[in-house]
């Protein structure tokens, strides 16, 4: 949980021993070095202003200190390492498991979307050639075979079934009674329910039984036949309800579903439109031929082709026929010479213009929607390109700045057009834990800034990190630029510059942890110098800006001290700026050595300005009888008996202001 001390008076009546002891080691340890106190503030301060604004990395000290007394806890969840690891490779394993299994039931499953195809068009032809689907062996063996299938996806539903009912029976009457009603008849009801069933068995045998008694008993069984069509068509009324689960199944080729739709429509409703054609034709006829006036009874007397007469044409002649009067109605092409004769043709041709609207705005519709269609980010970004062009004119910038800007924009477009920062931040803090864990941990951790840092603390850091590209010779920030971030190179390379003169080169290739702009960012000075990506290509950053690296370092107030050191150590200076051991510089070459020194040389300065930052504020504060103020700074670690310019310490001023 999280526990907070209170006052001196009463803080060993509120905590254990052991905080306690843990809260003074803590003190101890923000107290040894007076630099790490006096970076825990804020950028920039004059004499006259409060603590608040002293200068350093640690920008936000005020939040977590109350005038030396209490410290800021925040609760941190730990636990072993490889105890989460084997749990994540367990859960790992069983997610496998589970997608394999989930890739098999959708491969049976897409079987499906072949048989209910077949049957959404076999239907209206065996209500319209019931003796030619009858006698045919081809489809007859067809009918068998989609049925088959039929009867093993029911019994593979029914012992899924039957293995969901067992579990649920076995639970103990405690956990029974735990679950509601509504939750119990849920469960219950899940799976493949009894008039699901009934309904499946029936549209099978209706078909088989039909076929059966009309071979056996003739004509008279006519009527059963078209009754088991009927009761066929809810396998249609299943492919709507399969063709809209898998496009809700974001396993699914989108595209792929759409096509195929779209393919289905084309063939289908004219196919459909054909049978009804015959059928009218048919019912007008006098039950023993197909004479004149009938509509199909016309083509051989207008094409003089005696192939065409319907009474001696083949089934599939006979469908061809049909078909064509569909297609022609469908795609408005009227029907030449052939008459519409009867009061039934004139119906369905009526009916056919209205299906020809229908048709016409579902697959051009369909067909311009993938075709014209355009990704909601390129809409957006046109948007901004046009805005752009806007901002130049009305500024009249000159034309190359306007072709940079616009460059940029269009950069940055194509790098992040996938949209995965917005997938980042959708994701929980435990899942953005190990991504960021996953992707960027190693070159924090590698970076020679952090070194000795705890992984708690780095483990915040890599989640606040982001991404950022950069184009071949973009400037990252010049030398005397503000510092406001910490970069590293994790793809590519930058140079490191002074003037025109180039100081060093961060490659990715050679290794994590190659970090830029981390001397300026820890001392809160300007950049030293230009650094700017190569031509050799694009260049992928990750980037650590000031106010998240404020938000994080609030909650480990410790690891300044870390940070502050490694600077310290690697240039050979101690708090105060002075030297404490010379480091190795003989092997460098001699530009290099100068150039190790200038820096140590700016460090230094930067030291003893931050020094007489805080002497400042202290000895203004003991003088104004601020004594809150110089609580807080002592608290930090700065020496008390330290003087000002002329000496003066804070004990000293206090009492000469009485």
């Amino acid at each position: 949980g999280t526990m907070a001390t209170g006052g001196s008076g009463d803080r060993g009546s509120m905590q254990p021993a052991g905080l306690a002891e843990t809260l003074a080691r803590v003190r101890w340890r923000l107290n040894r070095s007076i630099l790490g106190g006096i970076l825990h503030r804020g950028r920039s301060a004059s004499a006259g202003e409060d603590a608040s604004g002293v200068k350093g990395i640690l920008r936000k000290g005020g939040d977590r200190y109350n005038h030396g007394r209490s410290v800021r806890w925040r609760p941190i969840l730990t636990g072993d390492d490889a105890h989460d690891t084997r749990e994540d490779d367990a859960a790992g394993n069983d997610a496998l498991e589970r997608e394999r299994i989930a890739a098999r039931e959708r491969r049976i499953q897409l079987i499906r979307l072949p048989q209910l195809t077949y049957e959404s068009l076999l239907i209206p032809v065996r209500i319209t050639f019931p003796v030619f689907c009858i006698f045919s062996p081809a489809i007859t063996a067809l009918d068998v075979a989609v049925d088959v299938y039929e009867l093993f996806l029911m019994s593979r539903a029914v012992m899924k079934d039957a293995r969901a009912y067992r579990a649920l029976d076995v639970r103990s009457p405690e956990a029974l009674s735990a679950m509601d009603a509504e939750d119990l008849s849920a469960a219950r009801e899940q799976g493949y329910p009894p008039p699901r069933l009934l309904r499946d068995a029936a549209t099978i045998l209706a078909l088989h039984l039909g076929r059966v008694l009309y071979i056996l008993l003739g004509e008279e069984m006519f009527l059963l036949w078209e009754l088991a069509q009927v009761v066929r068509f809810l396998r249609v009324l299943e492919l709507f309800a399969y063709m809209q689960e898998l496009s809700s199944d974001l396993t699914t080729d989108a595209k792929g579903i759409a096509t195929f739709k779209v393919t289905l429509v084309l063939f289908s409703v004219p196919h459909w439109l054909g049978c009804c054609w015959w059928l009218i034709s048919e019912y007008n006829s006098d039950g023993e031929s197909l004479a004149l006036p009938s509509w199909s009874a016309q083509f051989a007397r207008i094409s003089g082709n005696e192939s065409l007469e319907p009474n001696g044409a083949t089934e599939w002649e006979r469908y061809l026929l049909s078909a064509y009067m569909a297609w022609v109605g469908v795609t408005a092409m009227g029907y030449g010479d052939v008459s519409i004769v009867h009061v039934s043709e004139l119906w369905f041709a009526t009916f056919i213009c209205l299906v020809q609207i229908v048709f016409y705005a579902y697959v051009l519709g369909t067909l311009f929607h993938y075709l014209v269609r355009t990704d909601e980010n390129t809409v957006h970004f046109r948007e901004l390109l046009k805005a752009v062009e806007d901002y130049s004119a009305k500024r009249q910038l000159p034309p190359g700045l306007t072709r940079k800007i616009r460059a940029h924009f269009e950069f940055q477009h194509r790098k992040q057009s996938s949209g995965t920062e917005a997938t980042f931040k959708q994701l929980p803090h435990t899942l953005k834990l190990k991504v960021a864990t996953a992707q960027y941990y190693r070159h924090v951790q590698s970076a020679w800034v952090f070194h000795s840092c705890n992984a708690q603390f780095l483990n915040q850091l890599v989640i606040v990190l982001r991404e950022r590209f950069i184009m071949p010779l973009e400037v990252l920030f010049n030398q005397g630029d503000g510092s406001r971030e910490l970069v590293w190179c994790i793809r590519g390379a930058v140079d490191v510059r002074k003037g025109d003169v180039s100081i060093s080169r961060a490659r990715s290739e050679l290794g994590d942890g190659q970090v830029v702009g981390e001397i300026a960012f820890v001392l809160g000075i300007q950049h030293p110098y230009t650094v700017a990506a190569t031509n050799e290509g694009d260049v992928t950053l990750l980037v650590l800006s000031t106010p998240d690296f404020d938000e994080v370092i609030s909650s480990y107030p410790e690891q300044s001290d870390v940070i502050v050191q490694n600077v310290l150590r690697r240039f050979g200076l101690d708090k105060n700026g002075e030297d404490t051991s010379n480091v190795a510089i003989g092997d460098m070459e001699e530009d290099e050595r100068e150039e190790f020194l200038a820096l140590k040389e700016i460090i230094r300065s930067a030291i003893i300005d931050r020094k007489e930052d805080a002497l400042s504020l202290i000895t203004y504060a003991a003088s104004e009888g601020d004594v809150e103020t110089v609580r807080r700074l002592a608290a930090h670690g700065l020496d008390l008996d330290s003087g000002d310019y002329d000496k003066r310490t804070t004990l000293h001023l206090a009492a000469a202001e009485g």
